[in-house]
This record gives C-alpha cells, structure tokens and sequence, in this order.
C-alpha cells in the first residue's frame, strides 16, 4: 500500500505559533556558521535573537526553501533600540522540531 503525503501551506499565525513556542527552550534553536559571524560582525548577541523568535513578527514568508523544502521566515523585532532580523528555516525530522538560524543582521 502506497502513502500519499499531502503537503499544507504554513500560514503565518501558524509559523509564527511554533516559532515562538520552540524559541521557548534555547535547545530548539541551531546557529550555522553564517549566524554566528553574523552575530560577532553586528554586535548581535543570543538573547537577542531569542527575543526576536519569541516577541517578534514575520515581515516575509513563510515560503519553502528550494534546497532543504524547510519553511523559511524574516522576523524582525525591536531590542534596546536596535531593529534584530533573523532569517529562521523549521526543520522536521522525525517528530524532532528545530529553528535552523540562518543570519541575522
């Protein structure tokens, strides 16, 4: 017997839902290279991406990335007077769910 998966569109109260629940325990939250000397080259530091991820708002996406078919965000969020934006990719794999940081500036 065959399996058909059916794919649904990510809607933005619905991305931005499981984004700030996984942002609840920094555990969830993976930084790739590119973040962290996003991070050290801006000034950015851990908190404040946590705060993005948890109180901020998506301003594009959410949209498939073409290389991993994860969903993608830009969240931005206001932090001591600094604009944070983070591009965010969900990874799922089974039933481990994971914010995959990509840059922030």
């Amino acid at each position: 017997m065959s399996k058909k998966i059916i794919s649904f569109d990510l809607s933005i109260s619905m991305a931005s839902k499981i984004i700030k629940d996984l942002a609840q325990d920094s555990s969830n939250i993976f930084l790739i290279d590119h973040a962290k000397n996003s991070m050290k080259k801006r000034h950015i530091t851990l908190i404040q991406i946590i705060q993005c991820l948890v109180n901020g708002s998506i301003t594009e996406g959410p949209y498939r990335d073409i290389g991993s078919g994860n969903w993608r965000v830009r969240m931005q969020h206001f932090s001591s007077g600094q604009c944070i934006r983070v591009v965010a990719e969900l990874m799922t794999n089974d039933n481990n769910e994971k914010i995959i940081v990509i840059t922030t500036f």
